[in-house]
């Protein structure tokens, strides 16, 4: 028996589970397929012990970049780490946009920049904003549905 899907998506975090509804909202037959299990215990969320130390739904580990190790503090779970984040969303500002402005002195002169603009991504700032039903900047201000 096989299985038709018009797309197959690795990971349910932010940009995975974004796109998998999205997706699944337009009628497209969606396959999203997580490492992690489904971490539904909700007094854990509660506990500080076992999320901050025990780090029940984590799945931390060390790797090398470059020859220098690193902590990778990542959610081991479905949602990954949307399900942990703390539901705090924010817009990034026009200056985030030109980081050479203020850390020339620590990046590559190719990183000063990005290529897109702050204003051609506003829209898909709205669109999250809605989607996740997080308050935007001035004029966007939505109510409190939460």
């Amino acid at each position: 028996m096989g299985y038709d899907f018009d797309a197959i998506i690795i990971g349910s975090g932010a940009g995975g589970g974004t796109i998998a509804h999205t997706l699944a909202k337009a009628g497209k037959r969606v396959l999203l397929v997580e490492r992690g299990p489904r971490f539904s215990d909700v007094e854990a969320f509660q506990d500080e012990q076992r999320m901050l130390i025990d780090k029940e739904a984590f799945d931390d580990r060390q790797i090398q970049v470059n020859g220098r190790s690193a902590q990778l503090h990542i959610a081991g779970i479905l949602g990954g780490g949307t399900s942990l984040y703390g539901g705090v969303l924010m817009r990034p500002s026009p200056y985030d946009f030109h980081p050479g402005k203020f850390y020339d002195q620590w990046l590559p002169r190719h990183l000063w920049d990005w290529p897109i603009a702050y204003d051609d991504m506003a829209p898909y700032f709205d669109q999250a904003e809605i989607l996740f039903g997080v308050a935007g900047d001035k004029p966007h201000k939505m109510l409190n549905i939460g």
